[in-house]
This record gives C-alpha cells, sequence and structure tokens, in this order.
C-alpha cells in the first residue's frame, strides 16, 4: 500500500472501526496475518485483517485460521487487546506505518503496523514500550526494535520517512534549477552516467514531494501535461531539462495540489453503514482498475489523471476496494493449489499408465523375438549341429580361445560356410552367436543374431527359446496386474482427496450479513409471517417497543 492508500484507509477505519470494542484476535493462514474481531451495540460485528509489509482493512471475507491452537504472537494480542476499545488510529507522520491505539490512560496499549521493507508488527504499552514483536531489528547501533526497547515513533532514521512536506518551488524555474542541481550531484556520484526519469527525481527526498508517493506525483505530472517517463539528459558540462517555461510552472502548480489531494483522501471517506441506504448513488470512495480481460490491476482510493479511460469497477467505499482485490487474489491462489494437487493426482496416474504400456509393449517384443529366434533355431537345425561339432570339436583338442577365434575369421574369409554362420564366441559362458536368416523371407532380410547354448543340441536351443517366450508372457501378466493395482490405489486415493475437498468448507469465504432479526428467536410460517419471540425479558420489551404495531 502507498502513502495515499494508507491516508484513504486511515480515514475509512476512523469512520467504521473507532470506538468498537476488541472480541476476538486470529492468526490467518496467510503468511504473518492477524484478524481482528470487533463489535459495538447495534452495528454488525467488523474484522479488521492486518497484513505485515502489505495491508490493512476490514474483510467481509472469512478465513480458515493457521493452525488448531493460535500462535504465541496472538495469544499475546489476546491478552493485552481482548476488551478493550480501539480509540484511534493514525498513521505516523508521512511514515508507512499506522498506530491502531487501544483503550485509555495507562492501561493504552498501541498496535505499531508497518508496511514498509520487510514489514512489522509490534504491541507497545502507554509509553511506546514494546512488549511483543514480529521481527527484532535495529535501524542501527543506537536505535533497536526489540523487546523492552523504545519504539522510535519520532527517529528520523526511521526507513520509511522519506522527508518534509513543503513545497521548495516557488516557480517552474525553481523546480528546473533544482532538477539539474540533482542530477549533476548524482552524476558525480556515479562512475558511469546515468539517465534519471523526472518522476525519479521529483520522488527523492530533497524535492520535498517524495511522501506523496508515486501515484500522486504521477497524478500531478499527467494533470500538468508531462510524461511521467520523461527522462531527464545528462551532457558533458550541462543538464538538459526538456520542460519549457510552461511546462515547468505548470508542473509546480499541479505540484502544490498534492497536500490537499492527500489531506482529502482520509478526510472525505464515509461510514459503511451509511452507504447501506437503498439508492445511494453518491460519489464513490474506491475503485480496482482492471485489463481488457477484467482481471484487477491496482486498488484505488481516487480517480487519478492516469487512470482515466481505463476500465474499472467502482465501490461505496476505499476499504470494500481493497477487500475484495486481495480477497480475490487470495481466492485465485488457494484455486491454483488445489488444480496443482490434482494436476499432480492425474500425472501420477498418467506415469502409471504410461510405464503399465511400456511394460507390455517390452514384454511383446521379447515373445515375439523369442518366438522368432526359435522358429529360425528349428529351420536351420543342421547347420546349428554342424556349427556346434566345428567348436566343440576344436575346445575337445585343447585349442587356445583366441587362437579358435583366429580360425574362425580365416575360414570366413575362404567361405566356409560353417564359419560365416558364427558371429561372436562367448566361451566363458560357454555361449557363442549365430547369424540366421529366415529361409522363407526374401533374399534382403535382416539376419537375426541368436545366442546357443554350446551343452545343447540344436532342439534343445529351440526348447529354450520357446520357454523364455512363455516365461515373458507370465512376467507380462504379472507386471499388468500390479500396474492395475497400483493405477487403482492411485485413483482411489485421488478420488477420496477430491471428496474431502468437497466435504470441507472452503478456506475462505464471503460472511453473509445477518438480518436484525436473526439476535431473536425467529421462524417464517407458511403464509410466510416472521414470527419473533425474545430470547429473554429485555428482548421482549425491545420487541414490543421498537417493532410492535398496531394490530400486530
Amino acid at each position: 500500500m502507498a502513502i495515499d492508500d494508507i491516508s484513504a484507509m486511515v480515514g475509512s477505519i476512523q469512520k467504521n472501526v473507532v470506538n468498537m470494542r476488541v472480541t476476538n484476535i486470529y492468526d490467518a493462514e496467510v503468511n504473518k496475518t492477524y484478524i481482528l474481531k470487533l463489535a459495538t451495540p447495534g452495528l454488525p460485528k467488523v474484522f479488521l485483517l492486518l497484513q505485515s509489509g502489505i495491508r490493512f482493512h476490514t474483510t467481509a471475507y472469512a478465513r480458515e485460521t493457521a493452525s488448531a491452537l493460535p500462535l504465541q504472537f496472538t495469544m499475546k494480542l489476546r491478552k493485552h487487546l481482548r476488551g478493550k476499545r480501539l480509540a484511534s488510529v493514525t498513521q505516523c507522520g508521512s511514515d508507512r506505518v499506522i498506530d491502531f491505539c487501544f483503550g485509555d490512560g495507562d492501561q493504552r496499549h498501541h498496535l505499531i503496523l508497518e508496511l514498509y521493507a520487510a514489514g512489522n508488527i509490534i504491541l507497545t504499552d502507554h509509553a511506546y514500550t514494546i512488549l511483543s514483536l514480529l521481527r527484532t531489528h535495529a535501524y542501527d547501533d543506537q536505535v533497536k526494535v526489540a523487546v523492552k526497547q523504545q519504539y522510535p515513533l519520532d527517529n528520523d532514521m526511521v526507513v520509511g520517512n522519506v522527508g518534509g512536506t513543503s513545497s521548495q518551488f516557488s516557480s517552474g524555474a525553481d523546480l528546473t534549477l533544482f532538477v539539474q542541481r540533482y542530477v549533476q550531484e548524482a552524476a558525480s556520484k556515479e562512475k558511469s552516467k546515468k539517465q534519471y526519469s523526472l518522476k525519479q527525481i521529483l520522488l527523492s527526498k530533497e524535492s520535498g514531494y517524495g511522501n506523496f508517493g508515486p501515484t500522486i506525483v504521477e497524478h500531478c505530472m499527467v494533470e500538468a501535461g508531462v510524461l511521467p517517463s520523461l527522462k531527464v539528459k545528462t551532457a558533458t558540462s550541462h543538464v538538459h531539462v526538456p520542460l519549457s517555461e510552461a511546462e515547468a510552472q505548470a508542473l509546480v502548480d499541479s505540484l502544490r495540489s498534492a497536500p490537499t489531494l492527500l489531506e482529502e483522501l482520509s478526510s472525505t471517506q464515509v461510514a459503511v453503514h451509511a452507504t447501506d441506504v437503498a439508492g445511494d448513488t453518491s460519489r464513490r470512495h474506491g475503485f480496482i482498475v482492471v485489463d481488457g480481460a477484467g482481471h484487477f490491476e491496482e486498488f484505488t482510493p481516487y480517480l487519478y489523471a492516469q487512470h482515466r479511460g481505463k476500465p474499472m469497477v467502482e465501490f461505496h467505499t476505499f476499504d470494500q476496494a481493497v477487500d475484495e482485490y486481495f480477497s480475490k487474489i487470495e481466492a485465485q491462489a488457494v484455486d491454483a493449489e488445489k488444480k496443482q494437487a490434482a494436476h499432480v493426482a492425474e500425472t501420477k496416474v498418467d506415469k502409471l499408465k504410461k510405464h503399465q504400456l511400456e511394460q507390455m509393449e517390452a514384454f511383446e517384443r521379447t515373445q515375439q523375438v523369442a518366438a522368432a529366434h526359435a522358429s529360425l533355431v528349428e529351420q536351420n537345425q543342421h547347420d546349428i549341429e554342424n556349427v556346434l561339432l566345428v567348436v566343440r570339436s576344436a575346445l575337445a583338442t585343447g585349442m587356445d580361445w583366441n587362437d579358435l577365434d583366429d580360425l574362425i575369421k580365416q575360414e570366413q574369409h575362404n567361405g566356409n560356410p560353417v564359419a560365416t554362420l558364427i558371429h561372436k564366441l562367448d566361451l566363458s559362458q560357454n555361449r557363442l552367436s549365430v547369424l540366421l536368416c529366415d529361409q522363407e523371407a526374401e533374399e534382403d532380410a535382416v539376419a537375426h543374431c541368436i545366442s546357443i547354448d554350446l551343452s545343447l543340441s540344436a532342439l534343445a536351443n529351440a526348447r529354450e527359446l520357446y520357454s523364455k517366450k512363455k516365461s515373458a508372457v507370465k512376467k507380462a501378466l504379472k507386471a499388468i496386474d500390479a500396474t492395475d493395482l497400483a493405477i487403482q490405489q492411485a485413483v482411489k486415493k485421488h478420488d477420496k482427496k477430491q471428496a474431502q475437498q468437497q466435504l470441507q468448507r472452503k478456506t475462505m469465504y464471503q460472511r453473509r450479513k445477518t438480518m436484525w432479526f436473526e439476535k431473536f428467536h425467529w421462524f417464517i410460517t407458511r403464509e410466510q409471517y416472521l414470527v419473533l419471540a425474545g430470547k429473554d425479558m429485555q428482548q421482549n420489551e425491545t420487541l414490543v417497543k421498537r417493532y410492535l404495531r398496531n394490530g400486530d
């Protein structure tokens, strides 16, 4: 949230939440997010959401708590804040720091929300002595943010402090001179030449406009007819500011309206219950800019010049706009997480099915190859027996294995038909490989390399290959059964998770607005009459005095 967002939100909460009492405090699933439940007689309950470093606003959406047991920081907040009245909400100077004050006098406590850098939520006593906090850190050796330390509320070294609020430009010439001086000083510190945008220079601490934030500064530039992306170019000896005298003066005049605009963002906010009146179409105080596809881009408390002509969604209060913006983002994140979980489960089932298909194809190839090899061995029984006889005879004479290999290669070179059948010797395994072609196939048929056991006959080797085929069939059936079981279990687990998600309460949902009569005993008759009864004597008296009319 920028400075202008904070100013508008502080104004909205001052109108809608101040003077309500804290009834409970919860920690939400979203990181470093806490929800304060506040109530006051005669008005609906309000849920104030604080997220460290990000946002603060009331919310109409219910969120699940992070765990069954509250966090230690949540317990500390409950101990000191529950039952106390929210006395005030203030922005600390021009910082992105908000001070929520609970209670009165010495029993007063402050809950400080930091929205810059890493963010923080700090609980202090009436004298701003820190009792508890989310994150301990230090600005330097002198200023520490820790338990039992004094919170540096007025310290100039606070990161969010961006300088004064008064303009130092009385004319366009002053503005041009400041820009030139700023760029020259910055260039002298930088080794390499760097281009600066005019918007960047105006947002610097030295300009006096940095505390208004980039949105308001850009608004003033657009109102003056100056492009926010305008670059200031540096030459060897001078700085060229691409603004005419008229443009510079128009920009100075436009910047003078920034303090008033920032003040109006806070003072013009309205109470939510005041906008509930039927037919109220008065000025809107909250907007969400959307793109062409209807996706949320940003929220804003005011129709700035840079937003004109863009499609947007309007809200009665800025509080409602911010709540809708972040709630939709949270809901989209939850939906994306569920879709990712479903995708992972579906991917697992798909992988199992793919693995099963690959197994079936592999076993089928093994069966086909084993059957083809067995058939070739049977067809070439006589040739294989001759090969076995030659090799066995050579081994029986005690011939060296290397010499036998050389002899076979020589006979192959000489065109010996028996030697040409031998592809490779594997005598360490008592086997050899032969090259066989289907006698019924064409001349260019591919030769099959078949491993033969030297201790078995040709027909015995064929039977061994047929056994290999049968074994592959059995393995295929077992693998298919095992994979089918794994797929069934994965599908069952996936379906069970989906069923649980359907039964579970949604992580985030919009709270139903409680009707005025629900605090009594009530029911609706067949004739569509509303029947009310008090829960005690006081409610009965309230019904008679406030709601009972003549003839009821």
